[in-house]
């Protein structure tokens, strides 16, 4: 078989059906009528000479071969939808447009407000959406177009990714306002001392920065874990409890909480904190502008 035998169209319903599992949802999301479906389905099965698709009572189940096939269908359609669109302006003020940003819950917290504010000062028909940062994956949806941009601490970064810097991050120490750690004469004695919350939060650079503090002998008693920042404020509000958190959290949380923060008294790395992005979206102009956006309200002077 010659890629040229290949129609694009029918490329888009493989795509449509591996996702949706569903002839009927296939139809629907294209716009086509069931029978045109499962008749591009033929075509291909007699092109590629596979099954591709084997009906279940649960749906459509891929075969191996279309397995092997979803991934590189799904980046060359995306691929080829890109170029087609840069060709083409952007403007934000006439064109609609749903932008996916990958942060930690912390980004959540600090970039989501300003920027969708910011947003939609300009325009009421762009769309943001947030998502996590954590999967081990997290640079595939950046890859195959799911995500628009990463906005975070990543020193695991690949190949084809563009990077931003938009600051530098530092530590702080957060803790109700009356908790002793504020008025300590002996800060490093005091630390191992206290009895700590611990945030495992990928994308915000808390899981590193454990690993910091062990390197110069901060062997914290860590009492309690949470996987969030939504968390962190809450806990610290009803105990005797301190935390080691990024700065711009401390700028974040309500004053009702009741809780104080000061620099972390020990030297620590600090973190560099990024837009990044894949080389196929770099000359996209919807995701340049957005790029500018973040840069115009984040980027350290």
């Amino acid at each position: 078989m010659k890629i040229r035998d290949v129609d694009l169209n029918l490329l888009r319903v493989f795509e449509c059906v591996f996702q949706t599992r569903k002839v009927v949802e296939a139809a629907e999301i294209l716009g086509i009528s069931q029978p045109a479906v499962s008749n591009a389905l033929k075509k291909l099965r007699e092109l590629l000479n596979d099954e591709l698709f084997v009906r279940t009572r649960s749906g459509m189940i891929p075969t191996q071969y279309a397995m092997q096939l979803a991934e590189p269908i799904s980046y060359a359609l995306k691929t080829l939808e890109i170029a087609i669109e840069a060709s083409e302006s952007f403007d934000p003020r006439r064109d609609k447009r749903h932008f996916v940003i990958a942060t930690s819950d912390l980004g959540d917290m600090y970039f989501g407000p300003k920027l969708i504010s910011h947003i939609r000062d300009i325009s009421q028909d762009i769309t943001i959406e947030f998502v996590g940062n954590s999967r081990p994956d997290i640079f595939e949806p950046l890859e195959n177009g799911e995500v628009d941009i990463l906005l975070g601490f990543r020193p695991d970064l690949i190949t084809n990714m563009f990077v931003f810097r938009l600051f530098y991050q530092g530590w702080s120490i957060l803790a109700r306002k009356d908790h002793p750690i504020f008025s300590s004469k002996a800060p490093r004695e005091d630390l191992l001392a206290c009895r700590w919350i611990g945030v495992r939060s990928e994308g915000s650079g808390s899981a590193s920065v454990n690993a910091e503090l062990l390197k110069v002998g901060m062997d914290r008693n860590i009492v309690v874990w949470t996987s969030n920042f939504g968390t962190l404020a809450p806990l610290l509000a009803v105990g005797d409890l301190a935390a080691c958190v990024p700065e711009i959290y401390t700028t974040v949380i309500d004053e009702a909480f009741g809780l104080k923060s000061m620099p972390f008294p020990v030297d620590l790395p600090k973190h560099s904190i990024s837009s990044v992005w894949h080389s196929r979206a770099h000359n996209d102009p919807a995701n340049q502008w957005l790029r500018q956006q973040v840069s115009i309200l984040f980027k350290e002077a």
